[in-house]
Formats: structure tokens, C-alpha cells, sequence
């Protein structure tokens, strides 16, 4: 999930090694769980796996799993954890 202004980089940045992601957007300032709902059910039985783009939190990752029963992956925690291993 990320910011609709994303969307169109985003699946470049995928195309180009031959990946074609299901993209929902939805944003993570807005404390809008309806977006977030209708963002899940979009992507619900197309997706086996979702990746958080953007300042998502903890919770939002907790609440698209509980949503979609879908393994998530919060890119800001993921980059966070590579850094830690680095350094």
C-alpha cells in the first residue's frame, strides 16, 4: 500500500524486472480505517503478500494482517533492520 502519487513510480520501479504488483493505495497520516478497509479488500484474493510503502506504523501493519490474513512487510522496519545488521 502507499500514497496514490506513488503509483505509477512504483510499478516502473517493479516493470522493469518483470513484476507486476497489485497496488492499493491508502494513506498512513490519515487515520481513515475505512481507506484502509476498502485498500485490504482490494487487495484481498489478488496478493500473497503485502508491502507497506511509505511511514506506515506497527499498527497499520497489524491491521491490514487482521484485514487480509496476509504476511505484511513494513519497508521503513525492513531497512531499519538491514541497517542494524550492518552496522
Amino acid at each position: 500500500m502507499l500514497l496514490q502519487e506513488q503509483i505509477v513510480s512504483l510499478k516502473n520501479k517493479f516493470q522493469q524486472y518483470d513484476l507486476y504488483p497489485v497496488i492499493a493505495s491508502v494513506s498512513p497520516y490519515a487515520n481513515d480505517m475505512e481507506a484502509f478497509e476498502k485498500a485490504c479488500r482490494e487487495l484481498k484474493g489478488k496478493a500473497n503478500m503485502i508491502l507497506l510503502v511509505c511511514m506506515y506504523t506497527e499498527e497499520s501493519r497489524r491491521i491490514v494482517e487482521e484485514k487480509t490474513s496476509l504476511p505484511i512487510i513494513l519497508s521503513n522496519a525492513l531497512m531499519a533492520k538491514l541497517i542494524s545488521k550492518m552496522i
